[in-house]
Order: C-alpha cells, then sequence, then structure tokens
C-alpha cells in the first residue's frame, strides 16, 4: 500500500497540494528516485509463481512485482525537467510517479510526510475493522467466501459484498456495517483509475481471506483413477497437478460435481503417503449429502468425485456447516 501512486489515493490531490514551492516538490522528486531502486529491487525478488501456494501471498506477489516494474522504469531517471518546468506540471508528474511511501519519507517536503503517513494509518484501520467485521460472520459463510476468493483465475467485484454467497444469511446490522466499511475502503481510491479500483478490491479480498481462519489455501483440486467404495480408515489414491504442492498431512475433500461447491463435504480425508505422483489420502470422515456423519459404514466414492485439498483450520468445520 505505501508504493500506491499518489494519483491513485483521493486523498493524494490534497497531499500534493501541500508541495506549493519548487523546493517542496524537488524534494518529493529526490525521495522519489532514492527509494526507486530500492523498492524495485525488493519486490522483484517476489514472484507469484514461487508463492501460489497460499492465495494471500499470490495477490502480495502480483502487486509486489507490478511495483518493481513501475519503479524500475524511474531508475537513472533524470527529473529535472519536472521540477524546472511548471509547477502544474511538476504536480502531475508527482501525481503519477511518487507514491505514498516516498511522501512519507520526505521529510523536507513540509506536510504532505505527515498527511501521507497519517492517511497510511487510516487506510489499515478501516482495513483492520473489515476484518475484524468479517471474522464475525458464520463460520459457514466465511468458507464459501473463501472458496470462492481463493481462485486465482475468478476475479470478484467485491466493491457491492452482496455479490458474495450466502450473503443473506449474514446479520443486517452486520452486513451493513461490512457495506460501510468496504465503501470507506473504495472511498480512498479514485475508482477511475483501473489499477486502483484492483487494489482498492484485492485489499478487501484479503481482508475475507485472513478473516476466514488463515491460511486460507487455493483450491488445489485431484483427481481418482476409478470408483470404489470405502470406509473412515481407507485410503485412497490421488492424482494432484505436479506444482500442487500437495504434501502428507493436508486435508482433503471430496465432492460430487453436480453438489453445490459451498454445500457440506461428503468425505474428508487427509495426505498419509506419497507414492511418485500418487498421493494417498486416508479417509477420516464420511457424510451422506444431507445426512449425518458416518462411522463403521461404506459409501461409494464415485470416480467423478472432485477431490479439493483446503486448509487444516476449516477440517474442524467439514460436515457441520
Amino acid at each position: 500500500m505505501r508504493e500506491a501512486p499518489l494519483g491513485w489515493l483521493t486523498a493524494g490531490a490534497a497531499i500534493l497540494d501541500t508541495l506549493d514551492g519548487r523546493d517542496a516538490l524537488g524534494a518529493l522528486f529526490d525521495q522519489t528516485l532514492l527509494r526507486a531502486n530500492i523498492v524495485s529491487q525488493s519486490f522483484a525478488r517476489q514472484s507469484p509463481a514461487v508463492t501460489q501456494t497460499n492465495t494471500i501471498d499470490w495477490i502480495v506477489g502480483v502487486h509486489g512485482q507490478a511495483v518493481a516494474q513501475r519503479r524500475a522504469t524511474l531508475v537513472g531517471a533524470n527529473l529535472n525537467q519536472l521540477v524546472l518546468g511548471s509547477w502544474s506540471d511538476g504536480r502531475a508528474g508527482a501525481s503519477a510517479i511518487a507514491t505514498l511511501g516516498d511522501a512519507m519519507d520526505a521529510t523536507r517536503a513540509g506536510r504532505a510526510a505527515g498527511m501521507a503517513a497519517a492517511e497510511l494509518e487510516s487506510i489499515g484501520r478501516v482495513a483492520a475493522c473489515l476484518w475484524a467485521g468479517f471474522g464475525r460472520t458464520p463460520a459457514g459463510v466465511r468458507l464459501a467466501w473463501a472458496r470462492l476468493l481463493s481462485q486465482f483465475d475468478t476475479p470478484v467485484n467485491l466493491r457491492v459484498l452482496a455479490r458474495l454467497p450466502r450473503w443473506g444469511e449474514v446479520d443486517r446490522l452486520l452486513a451493513n456495517e461490512l457495506q460501510a466499511l468496504t465503501d470507506g475502503v473504495f472511498g480512498r481510491f479514485v475508482t477511475s483509475v483501473p489499477n486502483a479500483t484492483t487494489l482498492a478490491n484485492d485489499l478487501v479480498r484479503v481482508c475475507v481471506l485472513v478473516a476466514a481462519r488463515a491460511p486460507v489455501d487455493r483450491v488445489v483440486a485431484g483427481s481418482i483413477d476409478r470408483a470404489r467404495r470405502v470406509r473412515v480408515g481407507s485410503r485412497v489414491p490421488v492424482t494432484f497437478p505436479p506444482l500442487g504442492d500437495v504434501r502428507v498431512g493436508s486435508f482433503v475433500w471430496f465432492r460430487p460435481p453436480a453438489v453445490d461447491p459451498i454445500e457440506p463435504p461428503l468425505i474428508v480425508g487427509k495426505v498419509v503417503d506419497l507414492v511418485g505422483s500418487t498421493h494417498l489420502v486416508e479417509i477420516e470422515h464420511l457424510q451422506p449429502f444431507g445426512g449425518d456423519p458416518l462411522e463403521g459404514v461404506e459409501m461409494t466414492l464415485a470416480a467423478d468425485m472432485r477431490a479439493e485439498v483446503i486448509s487444516p483450520a476449516l477440517v474442524p468445520m467439514a460436515g457441520r456447516i
């Protein structure tokens, strides 16, 4: 968030307006150039391809790479023309390339540093309240949201929270509070700037995921080779993608493709062994759709069932949602 350009923030205009002379504007540009190399190298080390086992890490990695690319263009740049030209041109340039962090560290830029620090703190407080609010929603509802928002290739517009599944199950007063806080997040970004809207949306997304008993893992789907009868204690060979990072101890649930993805899982197990590219999953929980958990009886594990890795924190909720 520190590396968001001032032009992305609704408070950015007021911060830039305090730079009412060439000296203050020059101080901001000096700090921008000073931080550009350090920041670009720092964020360049973050790769979403390396951290795809966790959605939150992936989101941070994507934004980190974007920051690295933006800042790399400033390394060795000459901004004298922006300082020596008209003040309005310099202000416009600062809006595009100077970030909240640049303004915070530009102590020679006068009031801009304090205003930038206050804005970052304010965004953090709103996000913290939003995270706490999401944590007060029913566990099953949070799980449904986590499953939706953990998909890397599924964009979800969180500007209106009523788009989330099972939103109607949230207490009305809490729902209004969460929407007001979400409005507060989006209200701090210039929504006419697409990248700013994406950043606001991902901030809300992370608040939901953290509230859903983080770490919430990306849904990693596997498959079984054939139908079989299983009971608690049975071991089922499952094949997962090579890059899925599925390890011994990972929890897996099995669902028929026709069952709504936010309904309770039918069968839950844990990876207990690895044999080549095959993961042996030991069944720990059986529950017929719409029924009670079963002990000592068998169920059919159909060949078309989806095997999905879930966070260990969500296992206690399986079958009770």
